[in-house]
C-alpha cells in the first residue's frame, strides 16, 4: 500500500521460479490478499489493485501460507528486495507471530551496481538503478509493470541478464552472488 514500512501493508505477492538459465512460468505464484478496509485509493493507479480486488482476495493466512510454501528455502531475488522482505515479514508476523524469513536474498539493484561499477569510482545515482532504468538498459520489456507478478517477471529476466555478466566475470558461486555491494 506504500513505501512507508510503518504504515504499508502487503496487498499482493508475485513470484516466479528461476534457474541459472531460465524462468519457469509454470512454477509461479500470484496472490492478492484480502483486506476488508485496505486503503488502496492512492496506490491503485500504480499497481491496479482496486478495493474490489482486495475485498475478494485470498484470506491473508491462506495467502501467506501459499507464499511460504512457494518460496520454501529458495534464494529470493528482488529489486530493492530488503523492502519487500520487510513488508512480507510484517505480514507474516501479523498472522503467524514469531515467524521469520530465513531465506538468502539477492538484490538486482545491488548486483547490477557491483557488476557495472566494481572498481571505477562511480558516484551512485539512484535513478540509474531503478527497475525501469535497468530493464531499459538490459533490454527487458516493461510488460505489466507495477503488478506483483509483472515486476517478478521483469526482475527475473533482469536477473538472468545479470547472471550472464556474472559468468563473464567468473562469479559463479552463490557466495559470490550474495556478496554485499562494493568493489570485488
Amino acid at each position: 500500500t506504500g513505501l512507508d514500512l510503518a504504515t504499508a501493508n502487503l496487498l499482493s505477492f508475485g513470484g516466479i521460479a528461476t534457474t541459472s538459465i531460465s524462468l519457469d512460468v509454470a512454477d509461479s505464484l500470484e496472490v492478492v490478499l484480502q483486506h476488508e478496509h485496505a486503503a488502496v485509493g492512492k496506490t491503485a493507479s500504480i499497481h491496479g489493485i482496486l478495493k474490489s480486488h482486495v475485498e475478494s482476495g485470498t484470506a491473508p493466512g491462506l495467502a501467506l501460507h501459499q507464499v511460504i510454501e512457494f518460496i520454501s528455502d529458495s534464494v529470493l531475488v528482488g529489486h530493492h528486495v530488503a523492502f519487500d522482505l520487510k513488508i512480507l515479514e510484517k505480514a507474516l508476523q501479523g498472522h503467524f507471530p514469531g515467524s521469520k524469513l530465513r531465506n538468502k536474498a539477492i538484490d538486482t539493484a545491488d548486483l547490477s551496481l557491483r557488476l557495472e561499477h566494481f572498481n571505477d569510482g562511480y558516484i551512485f545515482r539512484p535513478e540509474d538503478y531503478t527497475l525501469d532504468a535497468l530493464a531499459r538498459r538490459y533490454k527487458v520489456p516493461l510488460t505489466d509493470r507495477h503488478t506483483a507478478a509483472g515486476d517478478a517477471f521483469i526482475t527475473g529476466q533482469l536477473f538472468l541478464k545479470l547472471l550472464g555478466k556474472c559468468k563473464a566475470r567468473k562469479i559463479t558461486s552463490l557466495k559470490a552472488l550474495l556478496k554485499k555491494p562494493g568493489p570485488y
